[in-house]
């Protein structure tokens, strides 16, 4: 693979699975969106 499928296919992992799926024990094991949902929701 060149660079550019390199990077197209970390691209989808981050926004196929990183962040809508993998749950983070930083994030109190939310997903980064539903991290990012629950806090708007909260300052809104």
């Amino acid at each position: 693979a060149n660079h550019d499928e390199a990077r197209r296919d970390i691209v989808q992992y981050i926004v196929g699975f990183y962040n809508p799926v993998r749950l983070h024990s930083t994030l109190g094991y939310l997903s980064p969106c539903a991290y990012e949902a629950q806090t708007d929701s909260e300052t809104t």
